[in-house]
């Protein structure tokens, strides 16, 4: 038998359905999930999420008739609830720009080399909030971990991935190890409620490892089409406050001088 390739060799087992179907839950009201022959349903039948392919589609279910092709697609007369509303506005931002690098930039290889330098250590059960790929990024991980990807977007129904938000994630509490949020944090609209989702799905003593800019001038958003957010540092610490921070590395980014990359490890106090 041929060796395996190095890369091949170090990439961590990636979870299918079958296998992350223990630790899923109704995103509206906490009921464990099961298989049946429309998608993913309550064992009392009353809540139902639909299947794209092999992905399954975790919204909350007041969203789930808005389902276009790729991403949740609220018209822009629907805003008569406070969910849809907020649906609305992201929808705005998915639809415009490039939400990824490009992924032959040198600007995301040095990204690619900080992150796995920064998830060394990790172990365990790994869900990453924003996975785009996950076999790509699922490629900086130790090859002793396994890794549950979920993303917002469904464009691509080819890579098994949870469809969800990091808002409300359709995971159990305390059922992750390490929670992942690589320059995704700002594109949430509400970060605050992510990250504490990010605490609520991790087992006590869990990592949570986040990479972001951070903006020290010229932080205008009108300029921007994709990200909700140009964070100061400070309104990046009050959100993990429920977090012991280990280490934090600061990077330049594309040479500016109005603000910098933070790559930060942490553990989940409490």
């Amino acid at each position: 038998m041929s060796a395996k390739p190095a890369d091949q060799a170090m990439t961590p087992h990636l979870l299918d359905l079958a296998e992350a179907l223990p630790l899923l839950m109704s995103p509206d009201t906490g009921a464990a999930l099961e298989r049946d022959e429309g998608g993913l349903s309550t064992a009392d039948g009353r809540e139902r999420f639909p299947m794209r392919g092999e992905v399954p589609l975790l919204f909350p279910a007041a969203l789930l008739s808005y389902a276009g092709d790729g991403l949740i697609d609220v018209p822009f007369d629907r805003y008569n609830d406070a969910l849809i509303q907020y649906a609305l506005i992201n929808s705005i931002k998915q639809k415009y720009g490039n939400h990824n690098s490009d992924h032959a930039s040198v600007w995301y290889e040095h990204h690619r080399t900080r992150t796995r330098n920064l998830v060394a250590d990790a172990s365990g059960l790994v869900l990453d909030l924003g996975c785009d790929v996950p076999a790509t990024s699922a490629s900086v991980f130790p090859s002793r971990t396994r890794y549950l990807g979920l993303d917002p977007l469904f464009g691509d129904t080819k890579h098994f991935r949870l469809i969800g938000l990091a808002e409300r994630l359709p995971i159990r509490a305390g059922m992750v190890d390490c929670a992942c949020l690589l320059t995704s944090l700002d594109h949430v609209f509400d970060y605050h409620a992510a990250v504490d989702e990010a605490w609520r799905v991790l087992r006590p003593g869990g990592r949570l490892y986040l990479a972001s800019l951070v903006w020290e001038e010229r932080a205008e958003l009108y300029r921007d089409h994709v990200h909700f957010h140009h964070f100061r540092e400070a309104e990046l610490m009050l959100a993990l406050r429920h977090f012991r921070i280990d280490s934090l590395m600061r990077y330049p980014w594309k040479g500016d001088t109005h603000r910098s990359a933070l790559y930060l490890a942490m553990t989940r106090q409490g």
